[in-house]
């Protein structure tokens, strides 16, 4: 026989409950990962937005620079030149923008896949009988109960480093227990 088998119901449902808090403790571990990697682009965004600016204002000044050096001196060949280190300024500019972005959306686009593929796991154990036995007791309102071994007459216990939720006597000598789906 499976072990699955062995199980009672409540050990079942708090196997389920288990199996559901780990899936959601994943999930939640993507998110966080996802978090800090779009926090990680943005601030290299921003600092690739202020390299571009004072690259910008220096190659500004370098133009007025070479505009009055031509002026003053009417040499063609300065403001051709001038010409080019801007040109060259520039493309360099756009070319680091381009490829900032463009590993900014992959690495965004990898990440929102993975967080995808974990969503996926997580909406196909939901509907396992696993997945339907534990939403089915949480909208009874047991399944923290049962998580948590929280009601009167019932203790916890470790046996062989695990965990057991026991019967135990209540201090008003009721019978106290949770609602079946």
């Amino acid at each position: 026989m499976s072990e699955a088998a062995d199980l009672s119901p409540e050990e079942e449902g708090v196997r389920a409950f288990r199996e559901l808090s780990g899936s959601m403790d994943r999930v939640g571990g993507v998110l966080a990962q996802v978090e800090a990697t779009q926090r990680t682009l943005l601030a290299d965004q921003q600092q690739a937005g202020a390299r571009a600016l004072d690259a910008a204002g220096q190659a500004q000044k370098a133009a007025q620079t070479a505009l009055e050096a031509s002026r003053a001196a009417r040499w063609p060949v300065a403001s051709w030149t001038a010409l080019g280190v801007v040109l060259g300024l520039l493309g360099g500019i756009g070319g680091g923008y381009l490829l900032g972005r463009s590993s900014g959306w992959d690495a965004g686009r990898t990440a929102g896949y993975a967080e995808a593929r974990d969503e996926q796991a997580a909406v196909h154990w939901a509907n396992s009988p696993g997945g339907r036995t534990a939403r089915a007791l949480e909208s009874a309102g047991s399944l923290t109960q049962i998580a948590t071994c929280s009601n009167p007459g019932w203790s916890v216990a470790t046996r062989d480093g695990r965990r057991l939720c026991l019967p135990s006597a209540a201090p008003d000598r009721s019978q106290y227990g949770w609602f079946l789906p």
